[in-house]
């Protein structure tokens, strides 16, 4: 049996999604679906490249022909210059805006509940428990 996990918790669900390199023509109103996002400064990325694998971390640099890839290691600042031509594949993390806004209503409950609580008890104070 084949399992697929991300990493979710209550507050957000996540997993990899591709990203373009460079601009992409714009897609066509004809239901072709639109091209992926850019890659930007301070996004999380996974690269995979021709001859080092897979790379992890934050986008640090982005020039017309490489990208800078930093992440914390063992060691201190690791970062990697990547050249375009050195690239197969760009991802960046996704959460889900789902279940981000599931955890705001769970929230917001929450504090209601404790609000309501609250003014029973302070209404009560004179005896409504058989004091």
């Amino acid at each position: 049996m084949l399992r697929i996990r991300n990493r979710c918790s209550p507050s957000r669900c996540s997993g990899y999604g591709p990203v373009a390199l460079t601009s992409q023509p714009v897609a066509e109103e004809n239901g072709d679906t639109p091209p992926p996002p850019m890659v930007r400064k301070r996004m999380e990325v996974r690269v995979t490249t021709v001859s080092d694998g897979i790379l992890t971390g934050t986008v640090t640099a982005l020039t017309d022909s490489s990208l800078t890839v930093a992440k914390v290691g063992n060691y201190g600042l690791e970062e990697n210059e990547i050249p375009f031509d050195e690239v197969m594949r760009v991802e960046s993390e996704q959460g889900s805006e789902g279940a981000t806004v599931v955890a705001g209503v769970l929230a917001f409950m929450g504090i209601t509940v404790a609000i309501l609580f609250g003014l029973i008890l302070y209404e009560c104070h004179d005896g409504c428990f058989g004091t």
